[in-house]
């Protein structure tokens, strides 16, 4: 297939007059038969990269992607600019299937849409064969990473289907990579020729924020009231309960706010996600179980509420904030617990055992960027091949902070874990250090032990953030069933002995002038110009079926008020 076909089909059916940075180079390799491994920052147009070739090339296009919503919500859009799309997943009917499959055999659909488990029935391949396919596109690749050993096997399989057609071009795609990622994708799908194409993850408009977790329902809430109170953004929690919690508290505060997690059953996902996708409720609390391939452009923050699994997990969930290119937050809360939680679920995985030890390095790497005293931006692209110079747009190069000589508090620490048997959690450590005058302390006869209140000078979040540094460090290690006691590594006798030395940043809370001293930048624009023409786009949007944001976003909106 020639440029100038591709040319006309960006044109007459995508309505673009060019392509975006790096789209052209894959869809040319694409078109020309071969094989590729996409790799783009979240807002790039990855999409285009299958789609187009799947019209252009002769033949029905196959993706594979991970969630019901996402195929979905590609489906409409295609719809909506002519192109027959159609999906394949648990949520139809077996007639709805068989008009799918019968509508396949037919050449009658441009696009198909399935899942990983649906790519691996029999009858699904044996219809495929019959036909002839102008691309597979497996979507969101770094499931096979992150999922293929135990939530998604069906992910890590999927070299078996690709097998059965050796002469479809091939693009894996993703915005989340590392090196070890992307060796993996290609391994696992069998695409041992296919060309890489790396852009940039960088996300410049996106202002990174991380601090420690004290009062997390009030953080979050101050955070939001001072930066994003009319603003759509994400809330990410670890747990179910804490997602119940968190939307009750914001409610109570006077937010608009409503909850998703896995518990919900999928009617009520279904609503929820579409609340928030049509703006009616700008804020959603939830855990991973939302947002892959949500796009929604004008989200304005992404908050965790524990730390993620790693920072290939951390960027793919801020992703979805800023997509629209202004500027966004990504705030994080971090702690003992949630740190806890992420270790015990990595070893309670089906991962095999070099697996879940990386896994356990890749949690310190996110560790380590969570309490650096460095630009986070550097660590964040560090952790995928990139370098950077001192960003100026996150919370360590906006108000810098230095380490400082700390051998003798880390000695302090470590003494109190042997001292008082190596079997002991943070937060009974911290209780002797400062000499608590706790029931339990008492008991254990912990308070005739000389350790006992050495630490009395520093508040109880000092010692925290030292003992999760010793660990991040390898001085010791977690241990037990709830992956809660610390216990000594080998390395902690160059501490303990004086003969090397230990640098720490003590931890900060941002305070409101913080907030203040770092605006958006956002224009302020008379609300009543701008209250029409939402009431107009969301006409429009109810007209066509569509999502608001999908009829203009929020950055075309404000362009149209200043006009």
């Amino acid at each position: 297939m020639k440029t100038t076909d591709a040319i006309a089909v960006l044109h007459d059916v995508f309505g673009f007059t060019d392509y975006r940075p790096g789209q052209k180079a894959v869809i040319e390799h694409v078109l020309s038969g071969g094989d590729a491994l996409v790799v783009m920052a979240t807002g790039a147009g990855k999409s285009l990269c299958y789609q187009l070739p799947a019209l252009a090339r002769p033949g029905t296009g196959w993706v594979i992607s991970p969630l019901v919503a996402l195929m979905e919500q590609q489906q409409r859009r295609l719809h909506a600019i002519g192109v027959r799309a159609a999906c394949l997943h648990s949520g139809m009917s077996w007639q709805e299937e068989q008009d799918v499959l019968a509508a396949l055999s037919a050449g009658a659909i441009d696009i198909l849409f399935t899942s990983p488990e649906r790519a691996m029935s029999w009858e699904l391949r044996r219809a495929l064969q019959r036909i002839d396919l102008s691309v597979i596109a497996i979507d969101e690749a770094h499931c096979i990473w992150q999922w293929g050993f135990d939530f998604r096997p069906e992910y890590a399989r999927l070299g078996e289907v690709l097998d059965a057609f050796p002469r479809v071009p091939k693009v894996a795609l993703t915005a989340t990579a590392s090196p070890d990622c992307q060796q993996a994708i290609l391994d696992k799908l069998g695409l041992h020729d296919a060309r890489t194409f790396i852009g940039s993850v960088d996300r410049p408009n996106l202002f990174l924020w991380m601090q420690p977790r004290q009062n997390a329902a009030q953080q979050l809430y101050d955070f939001i009231c001072a930066r994003h109170r009319q603003h759509a953004g994400i809330v990410y929690c670890q747990t179910r309960r804490e997602v119940e919690q968190i939307t009750l508290f914001l409610k109570n505060k006077g937010l608009s706010v409503v909850g998703y997690h896995a518990g919900l059953d999928a009617e009520q996902r279904r609503r929820v996600e579409q609340l928030f996708l049509d703006g009616d409720v700008p804020i959603i609390v939830a855990t991973i179980a939302f947002g892959m391939g949500v796009d929604k452009p004008n989200v304005r923050f992404v908050a965790h509420l524990g730390i993620p699994r790693s920072v290939e997990a951390y960027y793919q969930e801020i992703g979805r904030a800023g997509r629209d290119g202004r500027p966004a937050d990504a705030w994080l809360l971090y702690g003992v617990k949630d740190i806890q939680t992420q270790l015990r679920w990595l070893a309670d995985s089906n991962a095999p055992s070099d697996r879940k030890r990386r896994n356990v390095q890749f949690m310190r790497q996110m560790v380590g960027m969570a309490t650096t005293h460095e630009c986070r931006r550097k660590h964040l692209l560090a952790a995928f091949g990139e370098t950077s110079t001192h960003c100026g747009h996150c919370d360590n190069c906006a108000w810098p902070r230095k380490a400082q000589g700390a051998k003798v508090d880390a000695q302090k620490a470590l003494s109190t874990i042997y001292r008082t048997g190596q079997a002991n959690g943070i937060g009974y450590l911290v209780k002797v250090l400062r000499g608590a005058r706790a029931k339990i302390v008492f008991e254990r006869g912990h308070h005739h032990l000389s350790v006992y209140g050495i630490g009395r000078e520093h508040n109880t979040l000092f010692w925290q953030q030292m003992f999760i540094e010793l660990w991040r460090r390898h001085y010791v290690r977690l241990h037990g069933d709830y992956k809660d006691c610390l216990a000594l590594n080998d390395s902690a006798r160059q501490i303990l002995t004086g003969d090397a030395e230990f640098h720490f940043v003590p931890p900060r809370y941002f305070q409101r002038r913080h907030y203040y001293e770092n605006p958006l930048h956002n224009e302020i624009i008379d609300e009543s110009i701008v209250a029409p023409l939402r009431d107009l786009r969301r006409q429009l949007a109810d007209q066509h079926g569509l999502a608001p944001y999908q009829v203009f976003d929020d950055v075309q909106l404000h362009q149209i008020a200043t006009l």
